[in-house]
């Protein structure tokens, strides 16, 4: 009995042991999500042969999450390279191996992926493994196949790469939907992933829009149809898989915040405004300024409501005209991880244009507080603590 007994015990021991592995495996695999780290292994197909290799090839990702940075990895001599990289949702970020234009490629938080990389091309050539590698290889063939579409007049184009201004006046929008007619036609007579189907469709609508309100914000006649942010809106979680959705959002936020009040108030407020009582909420030192604005300046009184009137959520902060209205524009326009993401983004670019006129020691914290009251799970706020770390020891250094 004793020796059964004994048996027994060390059986339950064993599954113990075997159990808590599988939790401690479980533990691991999900704090490398939450971490949202990327690795990016491979190798560069017989790079020993290669006649143009150098002791300073690299790969390189182009990542827009949450702002645009590019993080670079060495070949070795055997042509072997890995490169890890942070990514806080499913999107596609640019891939490219030393001067070669680079591609798109699919990648998730916790991805790991493997590409073998073809040397002797102008363009990246790589064929894929690991994780997103079906979705990846459908994106590689789309995008050679597309660059095939015939303008009617027999003149090849290159419709999804960016254009001048004037070409891009002359395409639009009878491009988009030859774009589009080509992509239904391409999904059609194919068996393609779902995230590709999702990626292709928001690639080409979200670069018409982001195309489309640039060139109108330079002509200083930004689009203010509600018609339009209704077909491309502002929080729309389902196109952060492509990179010129996250474009898109850029010129909106530049334009509202920086060249266009006139199209202020209807990105941040919508079109039902009781504007009698945003003007009477306002401080009586901002209602003088509206005043002397409306007699003297060329703009109306919704555009200069939308300059002068300050969101309750944030009005406890000083904070520069330009961050409380940034701050308030993301939060009435957008959610979850869009405002994460958005409001991360906004944050790093202050740290870039840190000028004299609003200090940043002053400006970053109190965005920093903004953010992390507005925002329920704050995947960035590691990246913009170390960013504002980083930015005052580079300060300090040079003063």
């Amino acid at each position: 009995m004793p020796a059964i007994l004994s048996r027994s015990y060390c059986v339950n021991y064993i599954m113990r042991q075997i159990y808590l592995l599988i939790l401690f495996s479980i533990a691991m695999t999900s704090s490398l999500y939450a971490a949202g780290k990327v690795s990016i292994s491979g190798k560069v197909r017989a790079y020993r042969e290669y006649p143009f290799k150098s002791e300073k090839d690299e790969v390189s990702v182009t990542a827009y999450d949450p702002y645009v940075r590019v993080y670079k990895a060495q070949v070795d001599a055997e042509g072997n390279f890995k490169l890890t990289f942070p990514k806080a949702f499913t999107g596609d970020v640019e891939f490219r191996f030393a001067d070669h234009t680079a591609i798109q490629v699919m990648v998730s938080p916790g991805d790991r992926q493997y590409y073998v990389v073809e040397p002797i091309a102008i363009n990246t050539v790589v064929s894929f493994s690991g994780d997103n590698a079906a979705t990846n290889q459908q994106m590689a063939h789309y995008v050679k196949d597309r660059t095939e579409v015939w303008t009617e007049d027999g003149r090849k184009q290159r419709p999804f790469t960016m254009a001048g201004r004037r070409s891009a006046e002359l395409e639009y929008p009878g491009t988009l939907e030859r774009k589009k007619a080509f992509l239904e036609s391409y999904i059609k007579d194919r068996q393609l992933s779902t995230l590709f189907i999702q990626w292709a469709r928001a690639d080409i609508d979200y670069n018409y829009a982001a195309r489309i309100f640039h060139i109108k914000t330079n002509e200083h006649s930004p689009i203010s149809d509600p018609a339009f942010f209704k077909q491309f809106p502002l929080d729309d979680a389902r196109s952060l898989v492509a990179s010129s959705y996250l474009n898109y959002l850029y010129e909106v936020r530049s334009s509202a915040i920086y060249w266009s009040p006139q199209v202020n108030t209807l990105i941040v407020y919508g079109t039902d405004i009781n504007y009698d009582q945003v003007y009477h909420g306002l401080r009586f030192k901002d209602r003088e300024v509206y005043d002397q604005m409306l007699k003297y300046s060329s703009l109306d009184h919704k555009s200069i409501l939308a300059y002068l009137s300050k969101p309750d959520s944030v009005r406890k902060y000083t904070m520069p005209q330009e961050d409380r209205f940034a701050v308030g524009y993301i939060n009435r326009k957008t959610s979850g991880v869009v405002r994460d993401f958005y409001f991360a983004n906004y944050m790093l670019r202050a740290l870039e244009r840190a000028s004299e006129k609003a200090p940043i020691e002053y400006r970053y914290p109190r965005l920093l507080a903004a953010y992390k009251k507005s925002v329920a799970d704050r995947k960035y706020t590691k990246i913009l603590e170390e960013a504002y770390v980083k930015f005052k020891a580079e300060r300090e250094l040079k003063e």
